[in-house]
């Protein structure tokens, strides 16, 4: 197999067909790869090697592929839940005093362990991690791994952003101003 790139043998051709492959593939290495056979004479192909962003294209398109929307349906039931749990917090004013208690920081580090814990759970409770073994190679494992937690990872953070509109819609809407306007602050702060 001769490896050769665009430009070695067709400097002089550039404005055909080689010169148009440099124009679509800006960004990215043109090869051209010629395997002899014995009755055909020899086989030409060109293969497009991407420079830095190969790896994110792949992941990006393998999630889009994976659908991560289509999950959505399935987390009707926590929906439910969290979203009757969270408007139910709305009315106590222990929530209030924790929010006060606590930083910013505590509270985003709280939202990302449960993140991290929700995706977890789903990809070991539908055996969705690819194991070694077999005919697999450790390149497409990681690969497909690293897809698997992309999807989830996709899914969950809408599941969570859409619950949080509908919990801070649900404040506006049936919370009176003079229940949050007291002050509920507690004299010191937990770090």
């Amino acid at each position: 197999m001769l490896q050769k790139g665009i430009g070695f043998r067709e400097h002089k051709q550039q404005n055909g067909f080689f010169g148009k492959l440099k124009e679509a593939f800006y960004f990215s290495t043109i090869q051209r790869q010629e395997f002899s056979k014995k009755f055909d004479g020899v086989s030409v192909r060109f293969m497009v090697v991407p420079k830095w962003n190969g790896l994110m294209k792949i992941l990006s398109g393998m999630t889009v592929a994976n659908r991560p929307w289509a999950i959505m349906p399935s987390f009707k039931g926590v929906t439910g839940v969290a979203f009757a749990t969270g408007a139910y917090m709305l009315i106590f004013t222990t929530l209030w005093q924790l929010s006060a208690l606590y930083g910013l920081d505590r509270f985003v580090g709280l939202m990302l362990a449960a993140m991290f814990g929700m995706v977890s759970w789903i990809i070991f409770a539908h055996d969705l991690w690819e194991k070694a073994g077999g005919n697999n190679s450790k390149r497409l494992r990681l690969l497909y791994n690293a897809t698997t937690v992309l999807t989830l990872s996709t899914s969950v953070i809408v599941f969570y952003v859409s619950l949080f509109y509908a919990v801070f819609d649900c404040r506006f809407r049936f919370c009176s101003t003079g229940h949050l306007s007291r002050d509920h602050r507690p004299s010191g702060r937990v770090i």
